[in-house]
């Protein structure tokens, strides 16, 4: 049995800011990322290929072997409880909320700690005085990491509220919707058309990149949501890229070059 800490967080970006975090401060905790979304995708079964299978068609991507192997080697250490674990979430991540419930699930009853930074607030470094919401473990630095020594904020979670994340989770897994999306009600089941509203919202009659569309909506999440003083991360580009084709294949956008891409533009049809 080894007493380094295992921190477990739900993003590839996290787990690098995090490990290089702890080395400022000289601690050599052990940091595993998932890099599998879980707020998209179906989520009713245990076989990972048959997800990231189904995930590659609802999304038009590629998931080779290697990070295949990588999400198989998440789930097999993270689920090690024989050395003490510290479990990273926000509450305001799809990505991340869902990523933990998945781990909570697997996990059982065995023991572990939990850094929740949903209702953190951190000093700007710039402003003495002035505190930003924290929207996602995945968007703290490694500075701010180090500075604010956010693994001293571990907890053990009661069972009251272990008991209720498995239950929203159980919810969802028998709805096993294509998306999970976040709203002033919680974390609940979406079709694949949720976003498709944002997305037009800021499409115009003129040419403009996919790219530029993807990110305005991107930017929405970052500062214009439900969640008074911070934002809201929904989900990644790549769903909203799969739905700006979807919209040109049903004629509500108009496309003109190849959508897979870089330079493919859009607009409304005329």
């Amino acid at each position: 049995m080894t007493s380094t800490p295992l921190h477990v967080v739900f993003s590839s970006s996290a787990a690098v800011s995090l490990r290089d975090g702890l080395a400022m401060v000289g601690r050599e905790d052990e940091v595993i990322g998932l890099q599998d979304n879980l707020s998209q995708g179906p989520i009713d079964g245990d076989d990972l290929n048959a997800r990231l299978d189904a995930i590659e068609d609802l999304l038009e991507i590629d998931i080779d072997e290697e990070d295949r192997a990588e999400i198989e080697r998440f789930w097999r250490i993270s689920l090690d409880n024989t050395r003490p674990r510290i479990v990273w979430l926000s509450r305001w991540s799809s990505a991340e909320y869902c990523g933990f419930l998945e781990w909570r699930r697997r996990n059982g009853d065995a023991p572990f700690q939990l850094v929740d930074v949903t209702d953190t607030a951190l000093p700007d470094l710039s402003t003495p005085g002035i505190f930003y919401a924290v929207q996602c473990v995945s968007l703290v630095t490694d500075k701010r990491f180090a500075e604010n020594a956010l693994w001293d904020r571990a907890v053990t979670p009661d069972q009251r509220t272990l008991s209720k994340w498995l239950d929203l989770w159980d919810r969802l897994r028998r709805e096993n919707a294509p998306l999970r999306v976040l709203t002033p009600d919680g974390l609940v089941s979406a079709q694949m058309d949720y976003f498709d509203a944002d997305l037009l919202k800021h499409a115009t009659t003129n040419w403009d990149f996919d790219r530029t569309l993807v990110g305005k909506v991107m930017g929405d999440m970052m500062f214009d949501t439900f969640r008074d003083g911070g934002g809201v991360f929904q989900c990644g580009d790549l769903v909203l890229f799969a739905r700006v084709r979807a919209l040109v294949q049903q004629g509500v956008l108009e496309g003109l070059g190849d959508p897979y891409e870089r330079e493919f533009k859009v607009r409304l049809r005329a």
